[in-house]
């Protein structure tokens, strides 16, 4: 994600870096013509509410979020 930041904010780069970002989540894998239908919706986002969903994670200490990550991760197994 912030990799992606500057790009995500800046308006003409929005919609291309957030297709981006989903196919590196695997929306690639999705068959023609449902991957058509899903780029359509993406680049018909609100960029404002994109942005402040993702605030956190675009601001956020890469050393804390990595240590929020390994947290998770280790209490996954437990959940049942």
């Amino acid at each position: 994600m912030h990799q992606l930041a500057h790009r995500l904010r800046d308006p003409r780069g929005f919609a291309d870096a957030l297709i981006e970002e989903k196919i590196a989540l695997g929306m690639d894998l999705v068959p023609d013509p449902m991957f058509t239908r899903l780029e359509e919706m993406t680049r018909a986002c609100d960029q404002t509410m994109v942005l402040d969903t993702w605030q956190p994670m675009l601001d956020a200490d890469t050393d804390a979020m990595g240590a929020n990550d390994a947290a998770l991760e280790a209490i996954l197994p437990s959940i049942g």
